[in-house]
């Protein structure tokens, strides 16, 4: 058995990763398993614990395709134990369960797979997961002396630490009570983030947002439709009788933090510190200097928008360690790869390209429009996709399952489709295909040319050029060096923010390379109808475009920064474009101190222009006179082999050539006049911009219930219970716990406030019946 990771939960059988979470599953040692106390809740309650969801037709759901269609919903509880070790005892011993359990140190303990229903929160079983929150929770409203934590438990002394704070909350009415308690802490708040991210990306029903009235705040009573929700929610919002998980939990910390407050730097600069452990604006905005001076102080040349040879450069440099972790910015879908085993001269041409689809709302009545817009990250560590492994990006692994479980009608669909008739033509090759015959005549040929000698002991990848694998070629086509077009409208692979996706490579002069990634953020015409510039004008500036093909910058705005003389006017040179020296160039991006603004209006700058990694530059239209990428093999190979100064620079440039019209058709670019050009945005600037100020957050509008329908919805249960046919084995821990089955005397008071008995008066306020609350 392989050894535990303690970082991965379980869906369906799959393992899937949250990071910076510590998870401890029901196969860990130390785990906490519903499954394997069955036959003692048999024998004490006569409930099995768990059972079977079920189909639409009432079969049994046996796998993830069958598990989305059903489960729509995340219950928030309370478990009023002292910790979740506690609170697992206290189910078994009622027959009840519950999917994870949150510590008070941001532990995440799994004790059943999300396949299977648990009994947690009555009829809403079968559609949600449960998840269990730490907190002895008391109601300080009837008991305001009391402490968050039990003196008694034996490790008191570290929740009396500052990071395990839990603060006071405001008083608030829940389902017509008065309450008032502790709340949670910060490690529970990461954990159930970084939780609810892989709950809501695997599971595409459940969506990123809880029930919120029109003003965006909180529901604070039933829902009137609570089982049709989609969402998370808190079991007050399902049950009529309950507060959980009360008026200490911070729901706008959590939708905030899944509405992509939890974006991410690409690499840490300082391990363990990202945007979702510095939460607040003005904290994330002072750390992403330090991304600025790494990017900016570098004399590699690899800055925004303009590199040191004043060519247009769409991204920026970024460095730390090779080896490094490579983060996810932005919750998105993978759309096109590229590993190598081995380098090329220039280091690393590995790369992922993801495309990211966010509503941003525009003024007044004008209908809110997604963003498209896509990253890439360029210069990465090899990855090998053929290993079957625990340790895998979880990329990775959504790739093999992808690529294993596709039907062959899947396949066919995307290549193009076989004929359903026997005798039907063959299928034409895809655009953009390379044709098998060109390859290997190219690849036979460029023996002996310099750089590209086919000698599977070099260094190096030998490969002059990439070559894109066909649609639905998924494994194969990384494990050969192809460029990997993934079938991301049919079965896409989901990646979410802060997820790490690769690790740091290399890139520079050849024999010189430097540790370090492109990060590119670019995006197609169509990009200005989704940011309303009336409102975001002050953020952005959109310069003139260049369509030329040649990549050289000669944009008067940007020349401009360096004043009258910061150039060099060659009207009788081959270039009669206004030359900027690249000793300039490097002074305005790496003089501490001076040429601060120019440095933050750059950042600001949209530009566009064509894309360095496409076919469409100059240089590489200029290598031959084919139509398509596949022909221009040939031509290329011709090229190379003639002698010239360009010689081994072309060698050097087109292993990182990726951008064709057929990779671009597929990830979603227009491509009906294809030309490479493309908007880019500072990454940084775009990231802090799309987290704090594009107010992307759409939120679905609920209704709760009035004070007379709770009390009717209280009074319909209080009936079935008399009879016995309330299905107590789905209700909550504190629903139909017996005083004599609690372990503490103090945990027994609290929970007396859950059902009846003497406080049931002291949180109860009357109001006007018909009032929603």
């Amino acid at each position: 058995m392989a050894e535990p990771t303690y970082d991965s939960i379980i869906i369906a059988g799959e393992p899937y990763k949250l990071d910076g979470v510590k998870v401890v599953t029901w196969q860990d040692p130390g785990g906490m398993s519903f499954e394997a106390h069955v036959g003692e809740a048999l024998a004490k309650t006569g409930s099995g614990l768990f059972s079977n969801r079920r189909t639409a037709k009432g079969a049994p759901i046996k796998d993830l395709d069958e598990l989305k269609k059903v489960v729509h919903m995340v219950v928030l509880h309370t478990d009023l134990t002292y910790d979740s070790d506690m609170c697992f005892r206290v189910l078994v011993d009622r027959g009840l369960s519950t999917h994870f359990m949150i510590d008070w140190d941001g532990t995440v303990y799994q004790g059943l797979d999300v396949l299977y229903q648990a009994y947690h929160a009555g009829d809403a079983n079968d559609v949600s997961i449960g998840v269990d929150l730490n907190n002895l929770m008391r109601n300080l409203v009837r008991e305001p002396d009391e402490p968050p934590y039990a003196p008694t438990h034996p490790r008191f002394g570290e929740m009396s630490k500052k990071e395990f704070k839990r603060p006071r909350s405001r008083r608030m009415r829940i389902n017509g009570g008065d309450v008032q308690s502790y709340g949670y802490t910060d490690a529970q708040y990461q954990a159930l983030i970084g939780l609810l991210k892989v709950l809501t990306k695997v599971l595409d029903r459940i969506q990123p947002f809880p029930p919120l009235d029109e003003r965006g705040e909180i529901i604070p009573n039933t829902l009137e439709d609570g089982l049709g929700f989609e969402g998370f929610v808190g079991h007050w919002h399902v049950s009529a009788s309950r507060w959980d998980p009360g008026p200490g939990f911070d729901w706008q910390r959590v939708y905030h933090g899944l509405a992509r407050e939890h974006n991410a730097f690409p690499i840490e600069i300082e391990d363990g510190k990202n945007i979702a452990t510095l939460l607040e604006p003005d904290k994330v905005e002072a750390y992403a200097e330090q991304y600025y001076r790494n990017n900016e102080e570098s004399s590699d040349g690899g800055w925004y928008p303009i590199g040191i040879n004043q060519t247009w450069h769409g991204g920026v440099h970024l460095h730390k360690r090779a080896g490094a972790d490579v983060k996810m910015m932005f919750d998105g879908v993978l759309v096109a790869g590229r590993f190598g085993k081995k380098p090329v001269r220039m280091g690393n041409n590995n790369f992922l390209v993801f495309r990211h689809e966010v509503p941003i709302p525009r003024r007044g009545k004008d209908k809110t429009k997604p963003l498209v817009f896509y990253t890439l990250y360029m210069h990465l560590a090899p990855v090998d996709v053929t290993v079957d492994s625990r340790d895998a990006f979880e990329w990775v692994k959504a790739l093999r399952r992808v690529d294993s479980g596709k039907a062959e009608e899947d396949l066919e669909a995307l290549e193009g489709g076989a004929a359903d008739d026997a005798d039907a033509e063959e299928e034409p090759v895809e655009e953009g295909t390379p044709d098998p015959t060109a390859v290997a005549a190219a690849e036979e040929d460029t023996s002996g040319i310099l750089g590209v000698e086919e000698d599977d002991d070099s260094e190096y990848d030998t490969k002059p050029y990439l070559e894109a694998g066909a649609v639905g070629q998924l494994v194969g086509a990384f494990a050969e060096g192809k460029i990997a077009k993934i079938p991301w409208k049919e079965r896409p692979i989901k990646v979410s923010s802060g997820e790490v996706i690769a690790q740091v490579g290399k890139f520079g002069p050849p024999d010189d390379w430097s540790p370090m990634i492109h990060v590119e953020i670019f995006a197609p015409k169509g990009w200005d109808e989704a940011i309303d510039m009336s409102v975001h004008g002050r953020y952005f500036v959109e310069i003139e475009a260049d369509l030329d093909g040649d990549l050289f910058c000669d944009n008067h705005a940007i020349l401009d920064l360096f004043g009258g003389g910061g150039y060099l006017s060659q009207k009788a040179s081959l270039v009669p474009q206004r030359v900027v020296t690249p000793m300039d160039i490097e002074d305005l991006y790496t003089s501490v101190g001076d040429y601060v603004e120019e440095r933050r209006w750059l950042r600001t700058v949209i530009s566009r222009h064509v894309s360095e990694w496409s076919d469409q530059v100059d240089w590489v239209r200029a290598l031959s006179k084919a139509e398509g990428w596949d022909d221009q093999i040939d031509d290329f190979k011709e090229a190379i082999k003639q002698a010239g100064i360009f010689r081994d620079a072309l060698v050097d440039v087109l292993p990182f050539v990726w951008l064709s019209r057929d990779v671009a058709e597929h990830i979603g670019l227009p491509v009906e006049a294809w030309d490479g050009v493309v908007y880019h945005f500072h990454p940084v600037h775009f990231l802090q911009w799309l987290t704090f100020h594009a107010s992307q957050r759409i939120q679905v509008i609920s209704k709760g219930m009035t004070l007379r329908q709770i009390k009717a919805q209280l009074a319909k249960e209080e009936k079935l219970r008399k009879k016995g046919e309330l299905k107590e084995n789905d209700a909550c821990v504190a629903a139909t716990l017996e005083f004599e089955d609690i372990e503490s005397v103090n945990t027994r008071e609290v929970l007396q406030e859950w059902f009846g008995g003497s406080d049931q008066g002291d949180w109860k306020i009357p109001w006007d019946e018909d009032e929603e609350i």
